[in-house]
């Protein structure tokens, strides 16, 4: 073990081992804040618009005597495809 110890490295090996240690780091890479936050806006937003749409179709329906059980239920799957329409619309309009 302690011959092991006293062996000097040769130049091919020191630099393999160099260029092991350049590969295992990379440089810090710094988050785009305002990208984050419009994200977390955007799903904030969502969640608004599917609670408007879920009272406001929850409304209709109970409106024409629709019987409660059946009424949130639907509400639900319609305000979830309005809000899915109404995000794939500002998706297309952004990215003009």
């Amino acid at each position: 073990m302690a011959s092991h110890l006293n062996k000097k490295t040769l130049p091919d090996e020191q630099r393999h081992q160099e260029v092991e240690l350049e590969e295992k780091y990379q440089s810090y890479q710094d988050f785009d804040h305002n990208n984050i936050r419009l994200r977390e806006l955007a799903f904030f937003g969502q969640i608004a618009i599917f609670s408007i749409f879920t009272v406001l179709t929850a409304f209709v329906l109970l409106s024409f005597s629709v019987e409660p059980y059946l009424a949130f239920p639907i509400a639900m799957l319609v305000a979830t495809a309005l809000t899915s329409i109404v995000y794939q619309i500002i998706i297309t309009f952004l990215k003009k």
